[in-house]
């Protein structure tokens, strides 16, 4: 586990978050892992003129934290190949899939290791 990187998604502002998520992933991916309709509101959290909803912050916090331990290891293109194709630690299911159907933990554990399997 990656106590560095849960503490950075609980502590980093959401304008920050929306912010580099965008740069990693892409406002499309953000709205559908977080369960949005639109990327509209997606403006509004990065310019800090709107917060999300707590439910939903918890889901943009949690994709931040499995894009962050991804990106730290890996770098941004890596970050976008993961996140978007299917998985074997997963059952072959994408990572944004699931973050959509809300099981970031599948996914934050799955980044993690995915993360340690490199390092060793």
């Amino acid at each position: 586990m990656s106590p560095t990187a849960h503490r950075e998604a609980m502590l980093t502002p959401v304008a920050e978050i929306t912010a580099e998520l965008q740069e990693l992933v892409g406002q499309r991916a953000i709205a559908y892992a977080t369960g949005l309709r639109s990327t509209k509101p997606i403006v509004g959290w990065r310019t800090g003129s709107s917060k999300p909803h707590p439910e939903t912050e918890d889901r943009l916090r949690s994709l931040y934290r499995a894009a962050i331990v991804l990106d730290r290891a890996f770098g941004p293109e890596t970050v976008r190949a993961w996140m978007s194709g299917s998985n074997p630690d997963l059952g072959e299911r994408v990572p944004l899939d699931l973050m959509h159907e809300r099981d970031a933990q599948a996914v934050i554990a799955a980044a993690e290791r995915f993360a340690e399997e490199s390092a060793g």
